[in-house]
């Protein structure tokens, strides 16, 4: 018998959830709920201000010489609510299927809401890491051109 085999040998290895722990995961569900709701929301007012600042023809005050940056705004702006939209479906989702999978009693929805959580988070510390490279990068080229002048 190995260490790990005597460490194990009075441990029950099936998983499972308590009504405390089901208690936890329905609060942490209306939570979710609440936060992609508020998510979709602002993705909704992202959209509504990109589409104004594109349509309503007003140059950007002191910007006269660029005359398309009213468009590169709002594409910008459209492009962050893109970027926003999928970390908050999979908060959706995640809401969804783990409340449904407590009051079903279903392993397959369970599972299917916490991969829509690995998914958030996966999303969103993948995003991190590229605004991390991309704020070392902009630092690399500024103590060049600070070194350069």
């Amino acid at each position: 018998m190995s260490f790990t085999e005597q460490l194990d040998s009075g441990m029950n290895t099936e998983l499972s959830i308590t009504n405390e722990s089901k208690s936890f995961l329905l609060t942490t569900c209306k939570w979710a709920k609440f936060l992609a709701i508020v998510g979709f929301v602002f993705l909704g007012f992202f959209v509504l201000i990109a589409l104004f600042i594109g349509f309503s023809g007003f140059p950007v005050q002191g910007m006269n010489d660029f005359d398309g940056m009213t468009y590169i705004i709002m594409f910008v702006y459209f492009f962050l609510a893109g970027i926003y939209f999928f970390p908050t479906l999979y908060l959706y989702r995640f809401s969804n299927l783990v409340k449904q999978g407590i009051e079903n009693n279903s392993t397959d929805l369970m599972t299917s809401g916490f991969e829509n959580l690995k998914s958030c988070f996966k999303f969103m510390g993948v995003t991190m890491a590229i605004i991390i490279g991309f704020y070392a990068l902009l630092l690399v080229f500024g103590v060049f051109s600070a070194i350069l002048t």
